[in-house]
């Protein structure tokens, strides 16, 4: 007589011969981000790979979605020489409300930060700032290092499509 084995066995077995295909995919993903990051830095050292920031919980959102994936670029900023200026008056509840990241006019180390391309000079002398770090800047230089570091990387056999 044959011996019945229950359907949940069967799905098991399943998930188990996908599990290592699954994996390779995901580690194989995981290589393409931080060898375009490792290209945008090389491309533009303020923005850093950081190999040591959270990487497990990293490799479970690239495991858990299908979608669009958030990956914190670190800065290569002194966070404690910035100037954080409130732009208003915070509501009861709303949190910090709207800031600006301002460069002291005596800091040391921030120069590659006054540059046009991610800096905004300020006219008024507000608490010995000479101007801010424009984060919709900073975004727009990085989406372009990114889209140069993809097209690199494609270009010199680095990543296959």
């Amino acid at each position: 007589m044959a011996v019945q084995v229950p359907l949940w066995h069967h799905y098991l077995q399943a998930l188990r011969s996908r599990a290592a295909s699954r994996a390779q995919e995901h580690q194989r993903a995981e290589d393409v981000v931080l060898t375009l990051l490792e290209r945008a830095h090389a491309l533009d050292p303020r923005f850093l790979v950081d190999y040591s920031r959270d990487l497990e919980a990293f490799q479970f959102a690239l495991r858990s979605s299908e979608g669009p994936l958030d990956v914190e670029v670190p800065l290569w900023v002194d966070a404690e020489a910035l100037v954080i200026e409130q732009m208003g008056a915070a509501e009861a509840g709303d949190g910090l409300g709207c800031c600006r990241l301002g460069l002291p006019k005596e800091a040391a180390g921030l120069e590659r930060w006054k540059a046009d391309d991610v800096f905004e000079a300020s006219p008024e002398a507000s608490a010995g700032c000479c101007g801010h770090i424009v984060p919709s800047k900073v975004l727009r230089v990085l989406k372009d290092l990114l889209v140069a570091a993809v097209v690199y990387c494609k270009h010199h056999g680095l990543i296959t499509p």
